[in-house]
């Protein structure tokens, strides 16, 4: 069944029942809507594919940042697009987990969600994340856990705006935070050197530099009261407690942009209909992404004989767009894709100080991830508008149902597991085998390859696991 859109309305479900399982079946529903979670489990995919290689590879190139790139420096092709295609993962993590979060608060809010009740669910969710950061990921560095956290927190108060002050908000974030990141370090006398001392992290030989630590201490305390602004505007030192430094590479405020777009995805999906009412059961996928979300619903079979139900879009009470969602992705994927050309051929303004050196294509596509510039920005979300609309528009054309084993549905739906176990696992392998960061570039190809057939049944597992568990500590996974 399509709406006047042209998107899919009707979800897809079969049962799941495990060998030596008592009680009912549950519904393993193939699609919240499909395409986000195919378009999130192809990001995994990319993401194993960059860890294996810092797992392994001794060649992979990192320095995607004006302080940590030399002018000059040869980026080798194979090293370059590997590092390069995972790119799109961080902005896409990101941008998803605000496409969740308005397709779970819109319609819970629209259902008579008290605000306190949602804005107190949020905030939890987001000190959850955090902790996953802090105790489980990265103990001495804030990174994309981060950045999300502290985009639901800012989040709570956002939500109520209009959608036209949220696209105004967000748009200013992206095309105004280098003037105003610059604007405010010239404020308070601080030179571009000066950032790069407090942001380079010595960690040599897996051991951190105390002398250079020190130096970096020392200059974040000549950085005086702007301090307190750049590890949440650029990437820096932000603590040091005893012999531990703990720093910030994700700076929440540009990448806080990127959720707020997705979170206008996600309510004009709701407002043209195009979810189905209700949260199923395993189609949250990572509670990352859906971090705002009610718990799963578990989907109890229909009585034997009767008509498969039919999941109905809710009622949102607003009116629907006359722009279908494929439309609307491709134009907006175009129209960034030609500002980021339009931007880097300009090679001033918007890259961050990480210029184009010439005109060859590695250099028009090497733009500044640490901070996010702006060409970094227009270059992945434009490529991931236009990935997702293809992923809708197959989701709508497609014959029979969504199969719910689907590798990109399956580590889509359980997206933070997979983030939570897959790096631990091959940084334990590549220690174990005496491969760490000293093979080649086939090596990340080939790790990654065995992490996603080793995860692939666990997620299959979690996934089941998680649905019979709605309201259990699971729930936070």
């Amino acid at each position: 069944m399509q709406n006047r859109s042209g998107s899919q309305e009707i979800t897809n479900s079969r049962t799941v029942q495990d060998a030596g399982d008592a009680g009912p079946p549950v519904i393993i529903d193939a699609n919240r809507l499909a395409a986000i979670d195919w378009m999130r489990g192809l990001v995994m995919v990319l993401m194993a594919i960059d860890h294996a290689s810092l797992a392994f590879n001794g060649g992979r190139l990192s320095g995607d940042s004006w302080y940590a790139h030399e002018p000059g420096t040869a980026l080798p092709a194979a090293q370059f697009f590997t590092r390069w295609i995972t790119h799109l993962c961080a902005p896409t993590f990101v941008f998803l987990a605000g496409t969740a979060l308005a397709l779970s608060f819109e319609r819970r809010r629209l259902a008579g969600a008290r605000d306190r009740d949602l804005d107190r669910h949020l905030f939890k969710r987001a000190l959850v994340i955090l902790a996953f950061e802090l105790l489980w990921w990265s103990p001495f560095g804030l990174q994309v856990l981060f950045a999300i956290a502290m985009g639901l927190i800012c989040m709570i108060p956002l939500r109520r705006l209009s959608t036209r002050t949220l696209l105004i908000a967000a748009l200013s974030i992206l095309f105004l935070y280098e003037a105003v990141f610059w604007g405010i370090m010239q404020l308070g006398g601080i030179t571009a050197d000066m950032i790069r001392e407090v942001t380079k992290m010595p960690v040599p030989d897996g051991g951190f530099d105390q002398e250079a630590m020190s130096e970096a201490t020392a200059q974040v305390r000549n950085l005086g009261w702007i301090s307190i602004f750049n590890p949440f505007f650029h990437p820096g030192l932000l603590v040091k407690i005893g012999p531990i430094p703990l720093w910030v590479q994700y700076p929440f405020v540009p990448w806080l942009g990127m959720m707020i777009l997705g979170w206008l995805l996600g309510r004009y999906l709701v407002q043209q209909s195009l979810a189905p009412a209700s949260s199923p059961n395993v189609s949250s996928g990572s509670n990352v992404e859906a971090s705002a979300g009610a718990p799963p619903a578990v989907t109890k079979p229909a009585p034997a004989g009767a008509p498969p139900a039919v999941t109905e879009p809710a009622p949102v009470g607003a009116p629907r767009s006359s722009m279908p969602i494929e439309r609307l992705l491709v134009i907006s994927g175009l129209l960034a894709l030609g500002l980021f050309v339009l931007f880097r051929a300009w090679n001033g303004y918007g890259n961050m100080l990480l210029l184009r050196e010439d005109f060859s294509l590695v250099q028009w596509l090497y733009v500044s991830k640490y901070p996010p510039s702006l060409t970094f920005a227009l270059l992945e979300l434009g490529l991931m508008a236009v990935m997702l609309a293809g992923f809708f528009r197959y989701q709508r054309t497609m014959k029979g149902p969504v199969r719910t084993w689907n590798p990109l549905l399956v580590f889509g739906q359980t997206a933070f597991f997979f983030y939570l176990i897959h790096m631990h696992i091959l940084m334990f392998s590549a220690l174990a085998m005496g491969m760490f960061m000293n093979q080649g570039v086939s090596a990340a190809y080939l790790g990654a390859l065995c992490v996603l057939v080793l995860l692939y049944p666990l997620c299959l597992w979690f996934r089941r696991f998680k649905a019979r568990r709605p309201k259990g500590w699971v729930r936070y996974i």
